[in-house]
């Protein structure tokens, strides 16, 4: 595969940015998120998303 196709190819909502979750994911997550609303949505995006980002990237190896 030429370098020019793997480009064509490359879909960035499928990069896993926190775990398994992907750009894909955080994208329909974050539509949910209503500042001073649902407090238990913000308490779901930070563990699965902030803390799952920084525990895979940082803390864990």
């Amino acid at each position: 595969m030429s370098e020019s196709e793997s480009k064509a190819t490359f879909d960035p909502g499928n990069v896993r940015i926190a775990g398994k979750k992907t750009v894909r994911d955080w994208q329909q997550f974050r539509t949910k998120l209503i500042p001073g609303i649902n407090p238990a949505i913000w308490a779901e995006a930070f563990r699965t998303y902030f803390h799952k980002r920084v525990a895979t990237r940082y803390l864990k190896r």
